[in-house]
């Protein structure tokens, strides 16, 4: 009963009938099953680090953005409990739009406000839904890789030095759009910041590759037919964007700054003076002013 009753649907599920509604309680009922921690992610394995699976619905009627956050299942610390998770959860497709699902190290919440994420920022990929119309497998293989990959990362103690900066990953279903961020607990230590972009860049350019070979050869393949198979639209990696959040009071005086090939004076600065580069070639830097 603690499992989130409303994550699959379209966007009026307030107008949905009875049974649709018990059918969708029982679908997410699934987490549930076998929720205990499994014997490949007890206690005793090489892995420490636990993660807690998230949802978020927005609905008209809540005031407080938390009200539409609701934990799913119990926190897990080993790529096979996560699978599982994935097996139970409904597809990107079929959620609610608009709504989140986030998986964020235990203990921290993923909002701005939570201590942990407070002087962070995150790395954003956005990805046009009229683009992945017929292509919804390869969003979602996008996104499974990526939250493995941070899951094994953390338990690798030879990759921890960096990636233990990674608080959490979240997807955003939107109308027009899917956004993946990447929470890191630094906006400023481009040392950090951007070793961990390039990686995801190029975890995303391998799945998009592969996926476009794929779809050659299928089209190669239906030649004798009429139809055509149209390949997917990203040729290249979708621009990745690096946004800080530091809470507190917008003023007059806050900028947004779009860097072409290098980084802002502030970023500089912080980072001795040194200019960086990410590989498509744009750094947005969101910086708050903490004084009024």
């Amino acid at each position: 009963d603690e499992f989130f009753t409303n994550i699959g649907g379209d966007y009026n599920h307030d107008f949905k009938d009875d049974d649709e509604i018990d059918y969708q309680i029982e679908t997410n009922k699934k987490l549930a099953i076998d929720s205990a921690v499994d014997s490949d992610d007890s206690p005793s394995s090489s892995c420490n680090h636990y993660w807690q699976l998230w949802f978020w619905k927005s609905d008209q009627w809540y005031i407080e953005w938390d009200y539409g956050l609701q934990k799913l299942a119990k926190p897990f610390n080993g790529r096979q409990r996560l699978l599982k998770l994935f097996d139970q959860l409904l597809p990107l497709s079929d959620i609610v739009i608009p709504s989140d699902y986030s998986i964020f190290r235990e203990l921290i919440r993923p909002k701005w406000e939570d201590s942990a994420n407070l002087n962070g920022g995150a790395w954003i990929i956005e990805f046009e839904r009229c683009s992945l119309i017929t292509d919804m497998k390869l969003m979602e293989n996008i996104w499974h890789s990526l939250v493995e990959f941070i899951v094994e990362k953390h338990c690798n103690n030879n990759d921890c030095s960096l990636f233990k900066h990674i608080c959490g990953i979240k997807i955003s279903i939107r109308f027009k759009v899917f956004i993946i961020s990447i929470w890191i607990d630094t906006f400023n230590d481009l040392s950090i910041i951007f070793p961990i972009g390039i990686r995801i860049q190029s975890i995303i350019m391998e799945i998009i590759q592969n996926n476009r070979r794929i779809r050659l050869s299928e089209t190669i393949d239906n030649s004798t037919t009429t139809t055509t198979t149209s390949l997917y639209h990203y040729h290249t990696l979708p621009l990745l964007l690096f946004r800080s959040h530091i809470v507190s009071k917008r003023i007059a005086a806050n900028k947004d700054v779009n860097i072409i090939g290098g980084c802002s004076a502030a970023a500089a600065a912080a980072a001795g003076g040194k200019k960086y580069f990410n590989s498509a070639g744009l750094f947005n830097h969101h910086l708050k002013s903490k004084n009024k």
